[in-house]
């Protein structure tokens, strides 16, 4: 029918399915409908594939204009979508097509009418959530717990868990209520975006989730170069940078990433084999005589324990806060109201993973465990590059040479083996969302040129490697990223797209919310700067005791 409609050069009408959302009685679906299009002729005839009309330019008005008039209007001419995707969880038509908008079949509807309904049940729905959470940032747990002892761990990771959910609930009412005034179908987090805050939030939410994306490909970057390391230490960390980085730049040239996509499932085995590796070489290290376990570490002071505080709060909330994929989620549901069920299903799955990995590592690997936990499973007196420690200190300095390392651990390869294999997936994907972005912040008549758009992509994946040879620390970067990137993304667009959402539809306030989210408000802004300058810390502290490692030339090959 959509085939027979879209090259029908004489036919006015087009059939609308309309949504259950929009009815006016409750359970009520109402029938077929035959209407004209907006972009209808005078004569009765509707463009061609190809062509476009004022009204397709003119693009959808933000919620707080909706109700002026049927067909949208605005002087400016509304940028393309972006693929919004996360480790492939979305194949967005735009994806596979040319560049004008008039070549997709859903943009000759009526931009109020939502025509494709979701398949994902909640327990689908969950899967997915978990398979997007529990990623890398679960390998830096066993130090976290380390640092701040298991009874603070393990209560600040429920505090957490509970926040995570919390805003991902204040998403997904937002995108219910912007959906219920203007009929418009929120898929993406800048969707909603622009009906609450128009182009100006609309730029400001892509730049951060941009931002937020050359932040993760930095610090995968970092990642894959340690496990190639540890896997293969003929070459240094940095060749190993250098080669991923060769991978990487004609892969970001390729506009067509279905393969990739197809191959997000190893995200899901490696989620599975995360947890069990570091339980599994959890045992084996309890044994080891440069293990120093203190269960409930003292701190110098009390500013020092409210940096170390904020600074794995961010963390934790790094490996939580699905927040920027919630709206592409909640719109791939069967029943989209059931997203709430789906979010704490997934979370409390997470956090079992997450308490399990940071307490059994913890207490396996004692407080001298690396930042990537798979760099501490070998035999005495440890692994490549990894500093000398004993159960009385650690030698940072003077790092172990390859000819000195113990023998690799078994579940350390497969470990180092799961991340490889998930990261070499999931940066070409987490490009692809920046790119896509980027090339949709320019308008359809002028897109981006050739050139620039080379450059762009090179660029980003030569900025990332820059970093990742400059800093070989994950746990700090992934602190830096957290506190800089993952706050504002987690914290502030909940609160700030669910308080416009209501404001809008003019929902009266309780006290209890002003004060629940006065008070997140206020804890997002104290772990922004408290856990940004308590993560900048211990990065110079690592480099004062590494100097070595910031010599790109001088310790190439060390």
């Amino acid at each position: 029918l959509f085939h027979n409609l879209q090259h029908s050069q004489n036919s006015p009408f087009q059939f609308r399915q309309t949504s259950p959302v929009h009815t006016t009685m409750p359970g009520a679906v109402e029938p077929m409908e035959i209407e004209a299009p907006a972009n209808a002729q005078p004569n009765g005839a509707t463009p061609l594939i190809g062509e476009s009309s004022e009204a397709e330019a003119s693009g959808p008005q933000p919620a707080s204009e909706a109700g002026a008039a049927e067909t949208p209007a605005s002087s400016e001419t509304q940028p393309r979508d972006p693929v919004s995707m996360v480790n492939g969880s979305d194949h967005s038509f735009a994806s596979t097509t040319r560049r004008s908008s008039a070549l997709r079949p859903l943009d000759m509807l009526n931009p109020k009418i939502d025509l494709v309904e979701g398949v994902s049940s909640v327990m689908d729905t969950a899967s997915k959530l978990v398979t997007i959470m529990i990623g890398a940032s679960v390998l830096g747990y066993p130090a976290m717990f380390s640092k701040t002892g298991l009874i603070l761990g393990s209560a600040l990771l429920i505090f957490c868990c509970v926040v995570s959910i919390y805003m991902c609930l204040l998403i997904a009412d937002a995108i219910g209520t912007i959906q219920e005034r203007t009929g418009t179908h929120i898929k993406k987090l800048d969707d909603i975006a622009f009906q609450c805050y128009g182009s100006i939030g609309q730029r400001g939410t892509r730049y951060l989730l941009n931002s937020f994306f050359v932040a993760k490909t930095c610090l995968y970057l970092v990642l894959i170069g340690q496990n190639m390391n540890y896997l293969v230490p003929s070459l240094p960390y940095r060749a190993w940078v250098l080669i991923i980085t060769v991978f990487n730049i004609p892969v970001a040239l390729l506009r067509d990433t279905s393969l990739l996509d197809r191959l997000s499932f190893i995200g899901v085995i490696a989620s599975c084999l995360y947890g069990v590796c570091i339980v599994w070489g959890s045992i084996p290290a309890s044994d080891l005589d440069r293990r120093s376990f203190e269960p409930n570490p003292g701190f110098q002071s009390f500013g020092k324990m409210i940096g170390v505080v904020f600074s794995s709060l961010t963390m934790m909330i790094f490996g939580f806060g699905p927040t920027d994929v919630m709206a592409t989620v909640r719109s791939d549901m069967r029943e989209p109201d059931s997203v709430k069920t789906a979010v704490i299903y997934s979370h409390v799955a997470t956090f079992s993973v997450y308490w399990l990995a940071g307490m059994v590592g913890s207490w396996g690997f004692g407080k001298y465990v690396t930042g990537n936990v798979g760099l501490s499973m070998c035999d005495n007196p440890g692994c490549v590059g990894q500093g000398r420690c004993t159960a009385d200190g650690c030698d940072a300095i003077h790092t172990i040479k390859k000819d000195e390392a113990g023998a690799k651990w078994v579940p350390g390869i497969i470990l180092a083996v799961a991340v490889i294999s998930n990261l070499a997936v999931t940066i070409p994907l987490v490009l692809k969302c920046l790119y896509n972005s980027v090339e949709a912040c320019y308008p359809i008549d002028q897109p981006m040129g050739r050139n620039v758009n080379v450059a762009m992509r090179i660029g980003t994946v030569l900025f990332a490697s820059v970093i990742g040879l400059c800093l070989p620390f994950f746990l700090h970067v992934m602190g830096i990223i957290s506190s800089a990137m993952s706050v504002p993304v987690v914290f502030f667009l909940p609160l700030f797209l669910s308080y416009k959402a209501d404001k809008l539809e003019q929902m009266p306030r309780s006290i209890r919310r002003w004060i629940i989210d006065g008070f997140m408000f206020v804890l997002a802004v104290m772990a922004l700067c408290v856990g940004l300058y308590e993560s900048l810390s211990d990065l110079v502290q690592a480099i004062k005791e590494r100097p070595q490692a910031m010599d790109i030339f001088g310790h190439f090959w060390d």
